[in-house]
């Protein structure tokens, strides 16, 4: 199953789309880069804590 996750306000989904294009192309500041993991980080158990109450249902 597929999961979409909205980032609540649209400065929050510019900021991460920053932060990403930023990352990529390699011209991240340090503070910038340790946002960026951090938000990626709490993605990462946003769905698969999703995923595994999912599963544990019968």
């Amino acid at each position: 199953m597929n999961f979409n996750i909205r980032m609540g306000i649209p400065e929050m989904q510019e900021l991460w789309q920053d932060l990403q294009q930023k990352y990529r192309s390699g011209k991240i500041k340090k503070k910038e880069e340790q946002l960026y993991k951090k938000m990626g980080e709490s993605f990462k158990v946003i769905v698969g804590g999703s995923i595994l109450s999912e599963s544990s249902n019968p």
